[in-house]
């Protein structure tokens, strides 16, 4: 499945920037390309913002939405397994039924009711049956804090891993600001092509988070969420690494450069 959802970032100032840079320097047009792209996706990996255990905990621990179950002890996260329970809910049609759950056809809170009382077959329907599974979804969201940045890190670690790319405090120390609780497999989320024709190169790198998931309407969401939340992260990493190649170029050329003197005679 493949969203059609895109973003476009303003490149100009790299596009001017990097052929000066390279006829005032010692890297190639290869070696330029893949050093910025490399700094670029670091820079876009660290900026773009993810959701923190902190901010999952307090909102799964928030009183429950919903009125009436506020009012019997259940918090959001509560209320979001009841709704996983129910094939028909809004929850379940907006995310395909990727989540949703069965419960014993026992396990029911007018089950409970019945053989306790309301308020004491509520509370113990609760914390027999949903709490156990509000705590598993609880330790599932810990594991994917760093979702969104994922998809950057395949792409940087091709990159950095190249004989092409030159820096060398960024390869020994450039690494990936992982989750460790993250469970899931980054290297589906994107990578690297460098195409070389003649003089000219091309450093290719997706993020493909949103991409080839278990349903379409998840895919879209999870790119909105990409757009929405990285493209500005990324185009300023494309503005911070063209602002720092134009200041190293007028270096070379305050420093008067060896190539450069040769170019003036």
């Amino acid at each position: 499945m493949t969203s059609t959802i895109s973003a476009t970032m303003d490149t100009s100032g790299l596009k001017t920037v990097i052929p000066d840079l390279v006829a005032y320097g010692r890297r190639t047009m290869r070696e330029q390309c893949v050093t910025s792209m490399g700094m670029i996706l670091q820079d876009a990996q660290t900026w773009t913002p993810f959701v923190d255990i902190g901010r999952m905990d307090q909102e799964l621990d928030a009183p429950a939405e919903n009125q009436r179950l506020a009012a019997l002890g259940y918090s959001q996260g509560d209320a979001i397994v009841l709704a996983r329970a129910a094939p028909g809910s809004n929850f379940n049609r907006m995310t395909g039924g990727r989540w949703a759950i069965t419960l014993p056809k026992t396990a029911s809170m007018r089950n409970f009711g019945r053989a306790y009382g309301s308020q004491n077959g509520a509370q113990m329907f609760l914390d027999a049956v949903i709490r156990p599974i509000m705590e598993r979804m609880r330790a599932s969201r810990h594991s994917s804090g760093h979702f969104l940045q994922a998809g950057y890190k395949e792409a940087r670690d091709y990159c950095v891993r190249s004989e092409f790319f030159k820096n060398r405090y960024r390869k020994q120390s450039g690494k990936a600001n992982d989750n460790p609780l993250n469970t899931l497999d980054s290297s589906d989320f994107g990578g690297t092509e460098i195409v070389i024709a003649g003089d000219h190169c091309a450093v290719v790198s997706t993020n493909d988070v949103g991409e080839g998931g278990s349903t379409a309407l998840l895919d879209a969401e999870h790119r909105r969420a990409l757009i929405a939340y990285g493209s500005g992260p990324l185009q300023d990493a494309v503005d911070k690494e063209a602002a720092a190649c134009v200041t190293e170029l007028r270096r070379r050329i305050g420093e008067s450069w060896p190539l450069f003197n040769e170019m003036l005679k």
